[in-house]
């Protein structure tokens, strides 16, 4: 996690990758999928979309969603896209699976 430079779009992404995945054990198909719609705010928590099409909610932990909300607010490129995570590269848009969590 020390390694992204989160002065950088790509890093503040990363890093709240990171944080979803090493904090809350989300895996790489969770974190891909994850969209705008399913950060409750107000109720500090996240909807997972798991395996087999079934939904749990979780704790929006106080990191987690720092790292998120810096993301959303000072590194997220403007798209119409729901998904949380996006590209960095053209075609701005989410990824298409888990493995782009590993390798973007």
């Amino acid at each position: 996690m020390a390694s992204c430079d989160r002065r950088r779009p790509i890093g503040r992404r990363d890093y709240a990758i990171l944080l979803l995945l090493a904090r809350l054990g989300l895996r790489g198909g969770e974190v891909a999928s994850l969209t705008l719609d399913d950060i409750d705010w107000e109720t500090g928590t996240l909807n997972i979309h798991g395996k087999g099409g079934q939904e749990s909610p979780l704790p929006l932990l106080a990191p987690v969603g720092e790292a998120i909300a810096d993301y959303l607010k000072n590194g997220r490129a403007d798209s119409e896209s729901r998904n949380v995570f996006l590209r960095i590269n053209a075609p701005i848009r989410g990824f298409k699976t888990e493995k782009a969590v590993w390798n973007e």
